[in-house]
């Protein structure tokens, strides 16, 4: 494999190239309804991102209750058109355990779906996109087949955390030694899914999906798609400048930094966020008593979004409901 180049999030990353042809930049995002009305907030945030190329933003769903073809419609927007992907049935039976769902997945099976293109930017349903991607979308990746940024969060904040390992609980440390076989010992040795820049006919060439899904299936997985990702791509990625994976519910972790490269992160993260990541189970349009970390940035897109009355009224209803706990609560005193 190719070795992984070390980036800082000071060094800005790997240097962009311009296509021969700066033509069509293709997007795209996998969600079921649990998190679609979301990826149409995403799809809005994209087109009002800045960039003067066309964009073609691929959604890749599974059945759905929505009329995802009015949504798709009302989205337009003169720079950008949404193309919908229902996903086979053998991507939404691989296992998998709360808080995800199958959708997860879908990532992997790009490659197959959109067969006519040899690069696309994956971006989860719960970012925000906060700057122009095409620098990020020509990246020059040197023959590897993604680019990611490292889970700075996991490296940071969350390697002592306690999960399952098989019969018992341990930290996630032990999980990626015992269970994935990586021997972590910089953030680079594990990367974060969410934002993935694919080099699609690599993946086609090295049958990764088809890996991918031999690893997932029979096992017990914390992070599934993304610890297979990590196992079978391994070192052979190429790291992006931290800003392009802007993980919100880091930012809470940071508000008293301990080190230089924790206090560099924040700024980063806090100050100027390329794409925002609402990872975790705390998302901005889900009520909560406190707000999300650039949860205002996600409503700003929102309102813009056709999608953004439903999700609104979600959050209201979310917000009603806590308030009636409470004064059930105390009245139970």
């Amino acid at each position: 494999m190719v070795a992984r180049r070390r980036s800082s999030i000071a060094d800005g990353g790997p240097e962009p190239t311009q296509p021969p042809a700066a033509g069509p930049i293709h997007v795209a995002c996998g969600a079921d309804d649990r998190m679609v009305l979301a990826a149409l907030v995403l799809a809005t945030s994209l087109a009002e991102s800045g960039t003067s190329r066309p964009i073609v933003f691929h959604l890749l769903h599974a059945p759905s209750r929505y009329d995802l073809a009015g949504f798709a419609a009302r989205s337009r927007h003169p720079n950008m058109r949404i193309v919908l992907h229902e996903m086979p049935p053998r991507y939404l039976d691989l296992p998998v355990a709360p808080p995800y769902s199958p959708a997860i997945f879908f990532r992997l099976g790009l490659a197959e779906v959109l067969g006519e293109l040899d690069r696309v930017l994956y971006l989860d349903a719960d970012t925000i996109v906060c700057r122009d991607v095409a620098d990020l979308h020509d990246t020059a990746m040197d023959g590897r087949p993604l680019a990611a940024v490292p889970d700075y969060n996991l490296f940071h904040f969350e390697l002592h955390k306690p999960i399952p390992i098989r019969d018992r609980f341990g930290p996630s440390l032990l999980y990626l030694k015992e269970e994935l076989g990586i021997a972590y010992r910089n953030a680079g040795d594990y990367f974060n899914s969410g934002v993935l820049l694919l080099d699609l006919a690599a993946w086609r060439r090295l049958r990764l999906a088809e890996s991918c899904h031999a690893f997932i299936r029979g096992r017990r997985l914390q992070w599934p798609d993304q610890d297979a990702l990590n196992v079978i791509v391994g070192s052979d990625y190429l790291a992006l400048d931290a800003r392009w994976n802007t993980m919100a519910a880091a930012l809470e972790n940071m508000a008293v930094p301990v080190t230089p490269a924790q206090e560099t992160l924040r700024r980063h993260w806090n100050d100027d966020p390329w794409i925002v990541h609402y990872t975790g189970t705390r998302k901005p349009w889900l009520f909560w008593p406190r707000p999300v970390p650039h949860g205002d940035r996600f409503w700003r897109a929102a309102a813009a979004s056709p999608a953004g009355h439903p999700l609104r009224a979600a959050y209201r209803g979310g917000m009603l409901r806590a308030g009636l706990g409470r004064l059930a609560g105390v009245l139970g005193r």
